[in-house]
Formats: structure tokens, sequence, C-alpha cells
């Protein structure tokens, strides 16, 4: 989620077209670049993690425990939000297109006309999330039937492909990413902009959480991603991943079709976003193989600092935008003052009160 901030942070600094409300005068291609590289994994392995532990909670403490937990850690900060937040961005929004001179076609440009058009912003994995949770209330009966019979037996013959399901995954999304013609793109890179979620997205993104479920249901599995082996391919698949996408963007003309293209082009974005998230989990299962109290620290503050960023960054960056200074020292000032404000706030405010129950769930203050 700490990520979250840095991409909205460096959305000013892009090179080239944008929607974002504040272009500063200082930009370069590497942020264009290095957000690329983190949204083609990001929220993906967001939701394996989501999925892995709504099944572990909801064994743990059983199916209307998980839901009523979910319900009030999800829907709560999701409700406030949409009534708090989004009123703010919009405001911000409007002050930033008033001083910059300029309106941006952007849902933030507009006042919604129904509840329908309401966007939920950065928000909306809170609204997919809840979407996630309700449906594996109701269908985890079934999943696990199925789960006893061949479907069960599929699953675990996937997983015993370890060599080479990160080449078959990527045809289980691959649909959902195709554009609908040559001049528009997938429903996937809309998330965010109304109020009802999109088909294609909620089931693109529903595919991840579910395997993140079938994780927690194999966890022998689990371990096979931290061997070095793992590591090792998967860090390789990664960068391969784009620097052939990069050479077949260059030379479109090397396939006979626009079709060839695309499902060229986009099942090499799915490789890299499963190779992402394999060596994303596995390395942290060998780095975080203990507890440590500090990274439980910013785990939990993570949640906090990406809800309530938004309205921060955008004033800091018309702040910015006028200054002569390098872009990269622009984008990390932006990002390292919104943290700073939203420390103490979480801290205090947060981690040791009701507001932090319902984000986290209780947590008890250190002895001195």
């Amino acid at each position: 989620m700490l990520l979250g901030i840095y991409l909205h942070g460096a959305f000013s600094f892009l090179a080239g077209e944008t929607e974002w409300v504040v272009r500063d005068e200082k930009t370069s291609w590497g942020f264009n670049f290095s957000l690329w590289l983190i949204h083609g994994f990001r929220m993906q392995l967001f939701f394996v993690l989501a999925g892995f532990f709504a099944r572990l909670v909801r064994v743990r403490i059983g199916p209307w425990n998980y839901l009523k937990r979910r319900l009030l850690r999800i829907g709560v900060p999701l409700l406030v939000g949409l009534l708090v937040l989004m009123p703010l961005v919009y405001v911000f929004w409007k002050w930033g297109e008033r001083l910059q001179g300029f309106t941006v076609d952007s849902e933030f440009s507009k006042i919604p006309r129904t509840i329908w058009d309401y966007p939920t912003g950065h928000l909306w994995f809170l609204q997919y999330l809840l979407c996630f949770y309700v449906a594996a209330f109701f269908l985890e009966p079934v999943m696990w039937l199925l789960g006893r019979g061949w479907l069960g037996r599929l699953l675990d013959g996937l997983f015993r492909w370890f060599p080479f399901k990160v080449f078959i995954f990527p045809l289980a999304v691959l649909w959902f990413l195709l554009p609908k013609s040559s001049f528009e793109s997938s429903d996937i890179f809309r998330v965010g902009r109304v109020f009802l979620p999109f088909l294609g997205p909620l089931a693109y993104y529903g595919i991840f959480f579910f395997f993140g479920w079938v994780l927690h249901r194999g966890m022998g599995y689990l371990k096979k991603l931290e061997t070095v082996g793992s590591l090792v391919v998967h860090a390789l698949l990664a960068p391969t991943a784009v620097a052939l996408l990069y050479l077949i963007y260059r030379n479109p003309m090397i396939f006979s079709s626009i079709n060839q293209y695309y499902f060229a082009f986009f099942y090499l974005i799915s490789l890299y976003t499963w190779s992402m998230v394999f060596f994303t989990i596995g390395l942290s299962l060998r780095l975080f193989n203990r507890r440590r109290p500090r990274a439980e620290y910013t785990a939990d503050a993570s949640y906090w600092f990406y809800w309530l960023h938004f309205p921060l960054v955008l004033p800091l960056q018309v702040m910015v935008a006028p200054w002569d200074n390098h872009p990269l020292f622009k984008c990390f000032w932006v990002v390292g003052v919104t943290c700073l404000i939203l420390w103490p706030t979480y801290h205090w405010g947060v981690r040791y009160t009701w507001v932090g129950r319902i984000f986290n769930g209780r947590r008890e203050r250190p002895v001195v």
C-alpha cells in the first residue's frame, strides 16, 4: 500500500499527456517506467495476499465471525472514505484545475449526476474486497465440496507443475486484458471511476483473490516459492518479459495481425505479473521468517496511510509545481511530507484507539 503513495505522488511528474490534474514543469520518462513496473504487479499481489489471509481468518474464527470482521474493517473505511475523503478530493482537484489553468477528462472533474456515477477513487480496492469476501462466504461450502473431487485434483496438479505454472497462469487472466477494439482499452484500467464495479476488473482481480485462497488450502506449495530455484527463475523471468515487451512494442510489424500482437503483448504483461507475484511472496518468506515488530507496525500503518493520503498528495503537488528542482527530489518531497503528516495521526490518533480497532484490530501499547 505504501507503493500507492509513491504512485500518486509521481503522477504529476509523468512525461507526455496524462489525465492527472497537476502537471509539473519538471518531468521524466523514468517515472512512467517505474509506475508501469509497479502497476504491473502491486494490486494483483495485494489480492493474492487478501485471498490467502481471508481463508486463514475464516478457518480460525469461523464463517460468521469472518464475515462480520471483514465487513467492519473494509466496509466502514470504505463508507467513511466515500462520504468524507472523496468530497475533499473533489475540492482539491477543482482547486488544482483553476491554478493549472486547464481541465482534464477525469471522474473528479465533474459532479456526479447519480450515485452510480460517484467515483470510489483510490478506495476502489475496498469495494472489490467486499465483493470477494461476500462471494467467498457463500461459495466456500461449494468450493470445499468441489475441492474433494476433480477440481481439487486439478488445483493440486497446477501446483505440482511448479516449473511451468508461471507460464500457464497468465492464460487465466489474458482475456480480461485484451482491448475491446483497436481504439478502446480494457476496463481493467478504469477501476475507481464509477461506483458500480466493472465486471471485467472484478473477474480479473477475483482470479488473483481465488488463487490466494487456494494457496492457503495447499500450504505445502507455499514453501516452494521461497526456494533458491524458484526465486532465481522468477527473478529472471520478470526482466525478460519486460525486455520482450519493449522489443515487440518497438517492432509490432513482426506479427502478421493485430490480434497476434495483442495476444503476445498482454501475455508478456501477465507473465511479468505472475513472476513478480511469485518472486515477492518467496522473497518475503525468506526475509520475514520470524516476527519483526517494525515490519508489523509498518504493515498496520500502511492501511491508514493509503486510506488518507490522496487529499494530501494533491495540494502538495500543486505547491511544488513551480519549484525549479529535479523532479525526483520534488516527488520524494511530496511523498515524504505526506508520510510525515500521516505518521503522527496514525501513531497517536489511530493505532491504540477505536479507529485502529476498526482498521487493524486491537493493538496493545508497549510497556515502557
